[in-house]
């Protein structure tokens, strides 16, 4: 990361793994929520979600980044806000993927041969029907959770607009992802904007700078190359695109005479 001591660049990796996982988690919860009404879902649909004996799911994994991050009694309120609802999705969650194994549980000991009268028969729909109302109605809380949440982290993005890992999040590594969660109404291209008031193609050259500094050229290129698309008389592009240049001819240069070296010594 430009310029960043080592505390500021492990900071800025959990930023951007936070919303990395928040924006893949409101993904799957969106399926999972077109699944149930389409054909119905099983507890193990939750998985990727919540965490079980094998696997960590994403919210919990978001939770713990955030205490890492957000400190109690140190956040703002926009910090304060998402780490509450996110605690509320987790354990509605939890509670979703419960009611989805309560119900598994009791349909195989109904299909017990041995219960067959007309009362048991009777009470137990009525009791199920019970559950599935409260698996209706709390898959429609945490999508309103969900939603609360995304304005919150919107305007925590905003405050990170100098995350040269979020910057390369948002622009490039999880602009697919981005596009599929906010893709309503224009969302992804207000937030950039509101980011990055000075042009898109100032934010692609500080994405290109840092991939530059950490010697991923292919990448530094691409990043110049789309903030020329943006503005093509865009003067950092362009002085990046030549430095890069440079720097590749550079190490052509050294492992050519690295070979040179290493057939004279045999």
């Amino acid at each position: 990361m430009i310029n960043d001591d080592l505390i500021t660049q492990r900071r800025n990796f959990y930023i951007r793994n936070i919303i990395r996982d928040f924006l893949l988690a409101f993904k799957i919860f969106r399926e999972l929520r077109f699944k149930y009404k389409d054909s119905g879902i099983e507890s193990i649909d939750f998985d990727l979600l919540i965490t079980d004996d094998k696997t960590q799911g994403l919210l919990k994994k978001i939770k713990q980044s955030c205490s890492l991050i957000w400190k109690e009694n140190s956040h703002d309120d926009d910090s304060f806000y998402f780490i509450t609802i996110i605690n509320l999705i987790y354990y509605e969650t939890c509670k979703l993927r419960e009611l989805c194994k309560f119900i598994e549980y009791h349909d195989k000991l109904f299909n017990n041969p041995h219960i067959t009268t007309k009362e048991v028969f009777f009470k137990y729909h009525e009791f199920i029907d019970t559950v599935f109302l409260e698996i209706r109605d709390g898959f429609y809380k945490v999508d309103n959770f969900f939603k609360e949440a995304s304005n919150h982290l919107k305007t925590l993005i905003v405050k990170e607009r100098r995350n040269s890992l979020l910057v390369r999040f948002l622009l490039i590594e999880g602009r697919n992802l981005l596009e599929d969660v906010w893709c309503q109404c224009g969302e992804v291209e207000e937030l950039l904007s509101t980011l990055f008031p000075e042009g898109l193609d100032q934010a692609y050259c500080f994405a290109a700078e840092d991939y530059f500094e950490g010697s991923w050229f292919d990448k530094a290129k691409d990043a110049y190359l789309n903030a020329l698309r943006i503005n093509p008389d865009c003067e950092q592009a362009i002085d990046g695109l030549r430095l890069l240049d440079k720097r590749l001819n550079e190490l052509a240069h050294i492992q050519e005479k690295e070979k040179e070296r290493f057939l004279f010594q045999q």
